[in-house]
């Protein structure tokens, strides 16, 4: 896989992340939640397009304390 292909695959995610998001943000209700997520629908999607779940894991979370930093910062 390639750096490109793998940054489409990272975007793909954050892109689900958002959906789930816009759904209702149930991710950032606890600390349990948020790693719940991570750990099933992030290693979900990472499985699918097939790259590493803790490069995407990083990914999700750098992207995830630049773009929604107030509601992670009450999980820390």
């Amino acid at each position: 896989m390639t750096p490109d292909d793998e940054h489409t695959a990272f975007e793909s995610i954050i892109k689900d992340f958002e959906t789930h998001y816009n759904s209702g943000p149930e991710m950032f209700s606890s600390r349990y939640n948020f790693d719940k997520f991570l750990d099933t629908e992030v290693r979900f999607h990472a499985k699918l397009l097939k790259v590493d779940f803790e490069k995407t894991k990083a990914a999700v979370i750098a992207w995830v304390e630049q773009n929604h930093a107030m509601e992670y910062s009450l999980l820390t």
